[in-house]
């Protein structure tokens, strides 16, 4: 976490059921909303990137605190 920001790593799509939990139990609690146009994915190995979830969108890059990731691996 980072101010307002947060990261979640996923290693399989099973998990993505529990991170909806989480979000939820968290905006009852303060009444907070998460901003899901502002949320990007970037799927890696093995992940669709066809299928959206929780309605976020896919990217080749992000940057999480200046760092780029990419889903393209240098093998």
């Amino acid at each position: 976490m980072y101010a307002d920001d947060v990261t979640v790593f996923l290693m399989e799509p099973g998990e993505v059921e529990t991170l909806q939990e989480i979000l939820h139990i968290y905006e009852e609690a303060t009444g907070a909303e998460i901003n899901m146009d502002k949320s990007r994915a970037l799927a890696k190995g093995e992940w669709d990137a066809t299928k959206k979830i929780m309605n976020i969108s896919y990217h080749e890059e992000i940057r999480i605190l200046g760092f780029k990731l990419t889903n393209r691996s240098n093998i």
